[in-house]
């Protein structure tokens, strides 16, 4: 009696290595109106200008130290239209903003940077928070807002239009943490002397990109999320008419044991440094496709399912018609699997292609491993009572078929996706003999 056991392990698809980044969160946080357009103290915005907040979702424990851009992964945000800044109390950063400014005119919707902070009051710090998660109501909109040059009694930022969510005279996203004080460093947006803005940040230069592989913003601490059960921390606030597009980089800290460890993430794939790593969360417009691995069509760096992008099943098998072990359905080639007479890649042939031994039976199984469905081909030379079964590791049985005096090739697709991954055995048994194989579902 021969048993036959087949172990494969392969791993046909690149994946993205293991981050506490969960994903990037683009919220509409306004959309501008001919109301707001009339304000000229703080340089106009244009209506139909839409005010985007940029935030970083995190898993918990985790915290962002730094933005950056370097050699190779440069710090990069652009539109099609120029950036809106407000000229009378805009900043760069969010954490140069007062509380109290951000009731005038404008300047709720101005465009800049941060790590979490977007003002200050005294010793008391405020952060973004996506407008669904603040609670708190609005000192920004409506009501509060002084009416800018025009002095509109009604207020300015008063503009419901749904495709910006929470009106801002309901929600301002900007909450108060218990932090203490932070200090900051920043290098390649202000001049250092005369700290005056000329990128897209400053109201200086009216400009749609930035782009630096030598910029930075630093806090002293790590800052995470307002709410430690979302653990969202704003990374930028950006108003434009036009179409937005950005790369960006972080340093995280993530809590481990008793310490912080340091975790780079940049936004392209190449060119990468010791320890960094690449995430495809940090690009924007995010990259659709197909994000199902038992496909062709897969791609680790798609962050967002597009509908019918997954069209052709991956089938791992030997594609050399010359070999023992040819499969017909493959499409996804490894060499190494193929076995010849005398050549096996090191392995006993006897596993891999009983059909070359003196068994009644044989019995081949592919693709091995499987993602979702495999194929269960049994050759049986003479006529027999015949038994193919399917067990788990644990034991439980999950396929059987009795093939009463069978001789010839009995061939059967089975579909896997519902079972757990891991190992199961494919037995072949006859009255007289026994092959089997030993399958890993990935």
């Amino acid at each position: 009696m021969k048993n036959i056991v087949l172990v494969v392990c392969l791993f046909l698809f690149a994946s993205t290595s293991f981050s506490q980044l969960e994903r990037l969160v683009v919220e509409k946080y306004y959309i501008s109106d001919a109301n707001d357009a009339t304000d000229t103290t703080g340089g106009g915005i244009a209506p139909g200008s839409v005010t985007y907040r940029v935030y970083a979702d995190l898993l918990p424990n985790t915290r962002i130290k730094r933005m950056f851009g370097t050699s190779g992964h440069p710090f990069f945000v652009s539109s099609t239209q120029p950036f809106f800044n407000n000229k009378s109390q805009g900043q760069s950063f969010g954490k140069d903003f007062s509380k109290v400014f951000l009731s005038e005119n404008t300047t709720a919707l101005d465009t800049y940077l941060t790590i979490g902070q977007l003002a200050k009051q005294g010793s008391k710090l405020f952060f973004g928070i996506p407008k669904e998660y603040d609670m708190d109501g609005s000192f920004i909109g409506g009501v509060n807002n002084d009416g800018g040059s025009e002095m509109v009694l009604s207020g300015l930022l008063i503009n419901d239009d749904t495709l910006a969510g929470i009106p801002l005279t309901e929600s301002d996203g900007i909450d108060t943490m218990n932090l203490a004080a932070v200090t900051w460093t920043s290098f390649g947006v202000q001049d250092f002397v005369t700290q005056s803005d000329s990128t897209i940040f400053g109201s200086v230069v009216e400009g749609t990109v930035f782009e630096s592989e030598n910029f930075y913003l630093q806090s002293s601490q790590g800052i995470d999320g307002v709410s430690p059960d979302t653990n969202m921390v704003l990374l930028a606030q950006l108003t434009t008419l036009g179409e937005l597009t950005f790369e960006l980089n972080l340093e995280l800290e993530i809590w481990q044991d008793t310490a912080w460890i340091a975790q780079e993430l940049v936004a392209r794939d190449t060119l990468l440094g010791s320890g960094q790593t690449f995430s495809p969360f940090l690009s924007y417009p995010f990259e659709c496709g197909c994000m199902n691995s038992d496909y062709l069509e897969y791609n680790s760096a798609f962050i967002c399912e597009e509908e019918g992008a997954c069209q052709t099943l991956a089938i791992i098998g030997c594609m050399d018609t010359l070999a023992c072990n040819y499969s017909a359905e493959a499409n996804v080639s490894f060499e190494e699997l193929c076995c010849f007479p005398g050549d096996c890649g090191g392995r006993d042939i006897d596993w891999v292609c009983p059909q070359l031994g003196e068994s009644n039976l044989a019995l081949n199984v592919f693709p091995n491993p499987a993602q979702s469905v495999f194929s269960i081909q049994a050759s049986v030379l003479e006529k027999d009572d015949v038994n193919i079964e399917v067990y788990s590791a644990m034991g439980i049985r999950k396929f059987q078929a009795d093939l009463n005096q069978f001789a010839g090739v009995f061939n059967e697709n089975l579909d896997a996706s519902n079972w757990e991954p891991g190992v199961y055995y494919v037995l072949l048994k006859s009255t007289t003999d026994q092959v089997s194989v030993l399958l890993v579902r990935i």
